[in-house]
């Protein structure tokens, strides 16, 4: 894969996340919380380097 489209595909996925984020923040009626937001993009982003 180029750089390129790894940087649209990672940009597109951060989207994604931040949507479920909202999505279920939006269901449960609460805030998620910041820090367990930035491990889920540390997860998706070491799963990505691997």
């Amino acid at each position: 894969m180029s750089p390129s489209l790894a940087i649209i595909s990672k940009t597109r996925m951060m989207a994604m996340l931040d949507k479920t984020i909202a999505d279920v923040r939006s269901l449960h009626g609460m805030a998620v919380d910041k820090s367990a937001r930035k491990n889920l993009r540390r997860a998706l982003t070491s799963l990505e380097n691997t």
